[in-house]
């Protein structure tokens, strides 16, 4: 039998707490595990943060583009970790401007695993719509800016069916589910919240004779299609 190899971490390090949080977390890990067993992936290009492409750019389509070039060396580098196997990265500080844009095309979600006195609680957050997607336009020069954010019926069951994946993943085929939570702000989608629509409580699950979750959507993963996303500019303006 093959020995597996060392685990891969990608780091990124960006220009707000950059390079001295970066340096201490690999002594910290080098403390914590033996060094043979991990591999570090470092990205060679620093990532701006909000103040250094504001600063460093004349006008808003120079921004746009320093937030979109970052974005697009991000993604290279997820999908590099990701094609050798890695599913660790550390970042330090960069423009949140450049990494939602990453997570809208790649689909993104958050997967906590929070103690409970009696058991866990799975949480699988939607990182992609609503807040950390979306377009900026400004229709009448610099006096107004409209903000338009989406949510998908499609990009919600995949998030859902992430979930059940990942329940099934953590507890095991014939785990029971006890029961699954849809949180989700109702005013924000007003009427359009109601059944049928992407954010109702009702999950796209339904169970196999085994009581197992299996999820309507064949998806196994929240990811979005193989191509890059990034690496095309927007003309709607930035997300």
């Amino acid at each position: 039998m093959t020995a597996p190899g060392p685990l891969l971490v990608g780091l990124a390090v960006g220009g707000g707490t950059g390079p001295e949080l970066a340096d201490l977390f690999r002594r910290a890990v080098a403390a914590l595990a033996d060094p043979r067993e991990i591999e570090f992936a470092v990205a060679s290009h620093r990532f701006r943060t909000f103040g250094e492409v504001l600063h460093g750019e004349s006008d808003g389509d120079g921004a746009e583009h320093a937030a979109r070039e970052d974005a697009r060396i991000y993604e290279a580098l997820l999908r590099d970790l990701r094609r050798r196997g890695g599913r660790v990265v550390f970042r330090t500080a960069f423009n949140a401007h450049s990494l939602y844009r990453v997570r809208e095309c790649l689909m993104a979600v958050k997967v906590e695993m929070l103690p409970l006195p009696d058991g866990q609680l799975l949480l699988v957050r939607d990182a992609t719509q609503g807040f950390y997607g979306g377009d900026n336009t400004t229709p009448d020069g610099q006096d107004e800016i409209r903000r338009t954010c989406r949510f998908s019926r499609d990009s919600t069951r995949r998030v859902l069916a992430f979930a059940v994946a990942e329940a099934v993943a953590h507890y095991g085929v014939g785990a029971p589910l006890d029961h699954a939570v849809v949180a989700y702000k109702f005013h924000v989608l007003g009427p359009a919240s109601r059944a049928g629509s992407p954010s109702s409580g009702r999950s796209p699950v339904s169970r196999s004779s085994s009581g197992s979750p299996i999820p309507r959507t064949t998806t196994c993963s929240a990811g979005p299609s193989p191509g890059a996303c990034c690496s095309s500019a927007r003309t709607s303006g930035p997300t």
